[in-house]
């Protein structure tokens, strides 16, 4: 019962294209923001990308920003020292060609294309999804600019206030304060407020002490790393991101689990992507003291007997969640279709498996394979035990 449950609130509050579930009851369970848990289907990734493309462009910094933008001359030179073969440098002059004809067709591109992402427009094999990477570069670089724009203006607005107020000799006061024309108090940020303003450092460290109790105590959940030759550049960046949403929900869970990251090799990109967006290398939500991460494998560090590897083409359901199993999830994200590589894998290691019996509690609509941060957050609600 906690299983079904679980399941139908995960995909109540995860935006899916589901059909309503077999429990209308649960309909009205209050949501969790604490993670926001994200789904897309190929059929509307269309669609999702001219909305967004549309809500950027009404913004007035994106408007002002593209107003004054102006396109960078590239040639194949430019590109030449991060190319490896002819082959490649083939494949970058049919992307420039198509560069050209998207900018001065709907101009819904860059303004430049980046060298560090060769590698994977190179890896591009069919025109739409050059397209749709060009597409992504542009919503990237619309957001970028903007909040540029918008921290430039709120500076000068503020050097403007402050300069005003001493000019006119304006005491500037904080605390309580009241509208000059109604009489009522304020409130907002140095005003009237129970609030305390908290930054994310506070943020982070309140979380600290339960995780680094589970980090030594806490039942032991992995993420199988053995997958980077299954991926290509952007599946392994949407590997990262689906890991950081979902370890949020594992970080503010009261009793967290013990994350191991087992087969993460150092040489490859995930590892590198990890570094870059998790913050490895500074003072962010993933540091060494609470996670564990190692080039072993997990049959060379747990007993074999208590490991299940959770992979959606196995045959047996898993119906009840075990608090002394290590469960083990697999760090892939499969865009295209593939075969079950996880289930072949666990067959030539010789583990038990299981799946989460979608099945039997939900009507869906599209492939029935989550996503890695949907897999986490069904795990944490079933550890915690919650009712839902």
């Amino acid at each position: 019962m906690r299983l079904s449950r679980t399941l139908v609130w995960l995909f109540h509050h995860g935006r899916t294209q589901v059909v309503r579930n077999l429990f209308p009851k649960h309909n009205t369970l209050s949501p969790i923001h604490s993670v926001q848990l994200r789904r897309s289907f190929s059929n509307d990734s269309a669609n999702d990308d001219d909305k967004i493309t549309e809500d950027l462009n009404n913004d007035r910094y994106v408007k002002k920003w593209l107003a004054t933008k102006v396109f960078e001359h590239q040639t194949i030179d430019d590109f030449k020292p991060f190319l490896k073969n002819k082959e490649e440098l083939e494949k970058m002059e049919w992307i420039l060609q198509e560069y050209e004809i998207i900018k001065y067709d709907t101009s819904l591109c860059p303004s430049y294309l980046p060298t560090e992402r060769v590698k994977e427009m190179v890896e591009m094999s069919t025109t739409q999804k050059l397209h749709s990477y060009f597409h992504f570069l542009y919503n990237r670089e619309n957001r970028k600019n903007a909040a540029r724009l918008r921290k430039i203006e709120n500076r000068t607005e503020t050097a403007k206030a402050l300069r005003f107020a001493h000019d006119n000799d304006i005491k500037l006061e904080m605390g309580i304060s009241y509208d000059p024309e109604t009489g009522k108090p304020i409130y907002g940020k140095w005003r009237n407020s129970c609030f305390i303003d908290l930054g994310k450092k506070h943020e982070y460290t309140a979380f600290l002490p339960q995780n680094i109790a589970a980090s030594q105590f806490g039942q032991k959940l992995i993420i199988d790393f053995s997958y980077e030759n299954c991926m290509h550049t952007q599946e392994k960046k949407s590997l990262v991101k689906q890991l950081c949403f979902g370890y949020q929900k594992i970080r503010e869970s009261e009793d967290p689990f013990d994350l191991w990251f087992c087969g993460l090799n150092p040489k490859e990109k995930t590892h590198s992507y990890l570094d870059e967006v998790l913050g490895w290398n500074r003072n962010a939500i993933f540091t060494n003291s609470f996670i564990h991460r190692t080039e072993r494998s997990y049959l060379d560090l747990f007993p074999k007997e208590k490991l299940v590897y959770l992979c959606p083409d196995s045959s047996v359901d898993l119906h009840k969640f075990d608090d002394e199993a290590i469960y083990i999830v697999g760090g892939l994200v499969d865009k295209r279709v593939i075969k079950p590589v996880s289930l072949a894998k666990c067959k030539k290691e010789g583990l038990k498996t299981a799946r989460l019996p979608l099945d039997q509690h939900l009507s869906m609509i599209g492939n029935k394979i989550l996503t890695l941060d949907q897999v986490l957050c069904i795990l944490v609600r079933l550890k915690e035990g919650v009712p839902m």
